[in-house]
């Protein structure tokens, strides 16, 4: 038996085999070791790729935010508004709700070329702070660029408007309308409105015939 063994040693196929098998366990280390630097390099990637997609959301994000401050900068820089549009400052809105041309009734009638013109307007106040409104102080109005006064007949021309005068609370509204006498052949109308509260500052709507 240990003749045999000893035998085994000397033939040339034996070492043929062992030769096989170290190259085998050789390459199975090998390409181990391979597929762990394959999957580092898939992980490398897929957080690169991540850092992208951050910093492309980022981008968009600042981008968003300087578009959102520039329409609000040139709502704010906006010089008239027309009606339907609503002008907000220091947290009160006003609103043209339109204008109406009337010609009065039986002894409440405009002079002969004119007529009255009754401006219709809305106001929220959400500031902190109650909000007088005068119809005769708050607001000074235009005519193709002439200075009209209004026309305290032409406010009895429309019995189911109330006139623009009194306070408005904070989160409250007031609805109602200043009336002119104007020439009938007008073609823009111009009206300020200033409350008690904004030191100077002015909303002026525009409406063109």
């Amino acid at each position: 038996m240990e003749k045999q063994k000893k035998a085994l040693w000397k033939k040339w196929w034996f070492w043929v085999i062992i030769v096989v098998v170290l190259f085998v366990i050789i390459g199975s280390a090998g390409g181990s070791d391979k597929n762990k630097g394959n999957d580092k390099d898939v992980q490398s990637t897929d957080a690169a790729s991540g850092q992208d997609n951050t910093e492309a959301k980022d981008v968009d994000g600042k981008q968003e935010d300087e578009q959102q401050k520039k329409q609000t900068e040139k709502q704010e820089e906006k010089d008239s508004y027309g009606p339907g549009e609503p002008a907000e400052m220091k947290g009160v809105t006003v609103t043209m709700e339109g204008v109406t041309e009337n010609e009065g009734k039986e002894y409440n009638e405009p002079t002969e070329g004119n007529v009255f013109l009754l401006c219709e307007f809305t106001i929220d106040n959400q500031s902190d702070k109650e909000l007088t409104v005068s119809s005769m102080i708050s607001f000074d109005a235009y005519v193709d660029s002439y200075a009209v006064n209004q026309s305290l007949t032409g406010l009895m021309a429309d019995d189911s408007k109330k006139q623009l005068d009194g306070t408005v609370a904070p989160g409250k509204k007031m609805n109602g309308v200043i009336a002119y006498e104007v020439p009938k052949d007008w073609s823009e109308f111009e009206v300020n409105f200033e409350p008690d509260i904004w030191s100077g500052k002015k909303l002026t709507f525009i409406y063109q015939k």
